[in-house]
């Protein structure tokens, strides 16, 4: 038993080591490098993903397969600059085809790679660098949304042209602050989909309102560690902390998370919040409005009531 485990994961390396990182294309076949883009990107015909507020600038696209020979990856890098090439906020999308073959092999190969030990990316679990963790995890599925900081320069030493943090070229042409804020969301449920899904959203905390930072990571204020130290900062992550819950409500159901897969994270969606708050006029409203025509109130007491309903 033990000679035919550990041949299963002898076969599992060779297959890795030979298929990894063959690219398909390196051209969106939606958009073009440098376009810029506002409300949405089109992942795929199928797929498309709301981006926050403002211009985003499209400046990586890959789509290749990762690995291993059973996931296809697309990935988009999105920028939102001021001043010219100064960095207001970063995006990156991934969407990750599992597809129908070898099923347990890639489901935990998902699991335990890339989402649960990636000593590169984090993963999904308590890291003393972290400020939030939330996760739902039950059997291969999971639903995760971690926020910390994110060291730019920490990994130079790599020249990965597909991600944003590594890329020479980037960090070259482009102003990055020492350190971003980072909020990054992943969804996987074979039952619901054979496809992953990964938004890294980044912040220059500046824009928050947070002094200049004086370390890297492992000094900056924003560390868990030294957070409580300095409140300037702490407000600013307490902003992006809420913004990040807010837009993990809208990658929930870019991927159809179900009911009992998505996070509690203490918020409500705000559309839904305006829409109750609708109805609930418009139904106090009729009632006036019956009373009104039953009698019940004078036309100065129901035009007195109909003010004070519209000014709350």
């Amino acid at each position: 038993m033990r000679a035919i485990i550990l041949l299963f994961f002898f076969l599992l390396k060779v297959n890795v080591v030979t298929a990894t990182n063959h690219p398909y294309s390196d051209r969106s076949p939606f958009y073009e490098l440098g376009e810029e883009v506002e409300n949405e990107i089109k992942i795929t015909e199928k797929y498309k993903f709301p981006l926050p507020p403002g211009k985003w600038k499209m400046v990586l696209y890959s789509h290749e397969s990762v690995d291993t020979p059973y996931l296809n990856v697309k990935q988009y890098v999105l920028l939102n600059l001021v001043n010219g090439n100064e960095i207001k906020e970063a995006i990156v999308i991934a969407k990750i085809h599992t597809g129908v073959q070898y099923v347990n092999r890639v489901d935990w190969y998902v699991v335990e790679e890339i989402t649960f030990d990636d000593e590169d990316e984090g993963g999904c679990y308590k890291r003393p660098e972290y400020n939030y963790l939330f996760l739902y995890r039950k059997g291969f599925g999971h639903n995760c949304l971690r926020i910390a900081g994110k060291d730019i320069a920490k990994k130079s030493i790599h020249d990965e042209p597909e991600d944003l943090r590594f890329n020479r070229e980037l960090r070259a042409k482009y102003k990055f602050p020492k350190v971003l804020l980072e909020s990054y969301h992943s969804f996987y449920s074979r039952s619901t989909k054979p496809e992953m899904f990964v938004a890294q959203y980044y912040m220059n905390s500046k824009f928050l309102g947070a002094p200049a930072l004086k370390g890297d990571i492992e000094t900056s204020e924003f560390h868990p560690f030294n957070i409580d130290n300095h409140p300037k900062h702490k407000k600013a992550l307490a902003e992006f902390v809420n913004l990040a819950k807010k837009r993990h409500l809208d990658f929930e159901k870019f991927a159809d998370a179900p009911t009992k897969m998505k996070l509690k994270l203490g918020i409500s969606n705000n559309l839904k919040q305006k829409k109750t708050n609708k109805q609930n006029f418009v139904s106090q409203l009729q009632i006036l409005e019956d009373l009104y025509k039953k009698g019940s109130l004078t036309k100065s007491e129901y035009e007195k009531a109909k003010q004070k309903l519209l000014k709350n």
